[in-house]
């Protein structure tokens, strides 16, 4: 996901791109700025030694959708060898 580079540093992942990043220390240190941020709808990386650990962002109250899932998933038929179940 991560990618280093000799003398430019740490270059993040295209996914992550344009979102905040803190290290744990940081993190405990500015936790309720940092969920402030998050309620606003922003999204904050925590990572520790520069791999990414969590993510932190906005909570969103959505109705669950029964099935919802089950429709996303691809079924591949697979032929099992005969007389083996």
């Amino acid at each position: 996901m991560w990618t280093f580079r000799r003398r430019t540093g740490l270059t993040k992942s295209r996914d992550q791109v344009g979102l905040a990043q803190y290290n744990v220390y940081e993190a405990r240190t500015h936790f309720s700025r940092l969920i402030e941020r998050a309620a606003t709808g922003e999204e904050i990386v925590i990572a520790r030694a520069g791999e990414p650990l969590a993510k932190l962002g906005p909570y969103r109250n959505e109705p669950r959708v029964p099935g919802a899932i089950t429709a996303q998933i691809v079924f591949d038929a697979v032929r099992l060898p005969r007389g083996r179940l």
